[in-house]
C-alpha cells in the first residue's frame, strides 16, 4: 500500500476505525495478526474494535501496513462524504450527529469545495 493511501484501509474497515489506527499509530507499521487472537490481536482490538480487528485480519492477514501520519486526507474525505451524504438529502442535524461535529462545523464545510479541502490537507 502507497504510503500515504489510506483508501485501501477505509475500503476494508471504514473511516473511523482508520482515523482511529491514524490516532493510535501515526507513521508507524502495523503486522496485522495471522488470526482473531493471535499475537497482536489485542491491542488491534483495542484501536478499531472487534468488528474493524476482525474485517482486517480477514482481508490483510500478516500484512504490515504502514499508518501514515494522514490525518488531513482523512479530514478531506469525511468533508467530501458529508457533502455528498447533504446533497443526497440528509439533514444537517443528522450529519452533525453521525461525525461528531457541531451543526455550525458542518455548514462550514458544505461552505468549501472539494479544492478548498485539498489545500487544506496539505497542511
Amino acid at each position: 500500500m502507497p504510503r500515504a493511501d489510506l483508501a485501501p484501509l477505509i475500503a476494508v474497515i471504514g473511516q473511523r476505525a482508520a482515523a482511529a489506527l491514524v490516532a493510535a499509530r501515526p507513521g508507524q507499521t502495523l503486522a496485522v495478526p495471522a488470526r482473531p487472537s493471535g499475537r497482536g490481536w489485542g491491542e488491534l482490538v483495542a484501536m478499531v474494535g472487534a468488528d474493524a480487528a476482525g474485517k482486517l485480519v480477514r482481508a490483510m492477514p500478516r500484512v504490515e501496513i504502514y499508518i501514515p501520519k494522514n490525518d488531513g486526507e482523512l479530514i478531506r474525505q469525511r468533508n467530501a462524504r458529508i457533502r455528498a451524504q447533504y446533497d443526497a438529502g440528509a439533514r444537517v442535524q443528522d450529519l452533525a450527529l453521525e461525525h461528531r461535529l457541531t451543526e455550525r462545523w458542518v455548514y462550514d464545510i458544505l461552505g468549501r469545495s472539494d479544492e478548498d479541502d485539498a489545500q487544506l490537507a496539505l497542511f
